[in-house]
């Protein structure tokens, strides 16, 4: 399990499971202008369009990018493992986030729940100027069943801490029926159990106890 802690004494103790066929995977807006999803609503051309997108993120190994007229599509080729160096990619799809004027874009993995809400958060931290508990919380409030492996956490708390020299949550590996949460991300799950431990987040909701 992967559990997130503030600094603050207070903390609070969130619970829930997905499953995965249950859960509504459609395209969740961050921004006015920014979008995360997984791979199937990319493929959605007419959704694109009432979207206005016209920037893709492809943060995949094996989807292929759509090809639209006045849609762009960028490839962010890393797997979904917490040995995976997606924050050499940080830099470079936030800038590209950010300097996108021509409408909206869409960061996308294969279920929209790590790979591409990492990138998403990094790019709210550089160009939103929030902390990682903040970007988390913003993401979170538009996709709850997002779930980041380990590996994408401590990539991120390093990203904040060269942005703003501390970080604003730590990292604390539980293990969750004999296995960590590093153990699970080698297995296909259909529900997944985690807690998250945030304070100080106005307006966060409990989802499931």
């Amino acid at each position: 399990d992967v559990v997130l802690q503030t600094s603050s004494s207070q903390s609070i103790d969130f619970g829930f499971c997905f499953v995965l066929h249950s859960v509504d995977m459609s395209m969740s807006q961050i921004t006015p202008t920014l979008f995360l999803s997984g791979a199937d609503a990319s493929l959605n051309q007419a959704l694109l369009s009432r979207k206005g997108i016209t920037l893709i993120v492809n943060a995949t190994l094996s989807h292929s990018c759509p090809r639209y007229p006045g849609v762009e599509c960028i490839r962010v080729a890393v797997s979904d493992l917490p040995s995976a160096r997606l924050s050499e990619h940080f830099d470079r799809v936030a800038s590209r986030i950010h300097s996108n004027q021509a409408g909206g874009t869409l960061v996308h993995c294969a279920a929209g729940m790590s790979r591409s809400p990492a990138l998403i958060m990094a790019y709210l931290m550089k160009y939103k100027g929030v902390t990682l508990q903040q970007a988390h919380s913003w993401v979170q409030r538009s996709r709850p069943y997002i779930r980041l492996n380990a590996g994408f956490w401590q990539q991120l708390l390093d990203y904040e801490r060269g942005l703003y020299g501390k970080n604003t949550v730590k990292v604390i590996v539980e293990h969750f029926g004999g296995q960590t949460s590093k153990d699970l991300n080698y297995m296909s799950e259909l529900c997944v159990f985690f807690s998250l431990y945030l304070a100080g987040i106005p307006g966060l909701k409990k989802i499931q106890k």
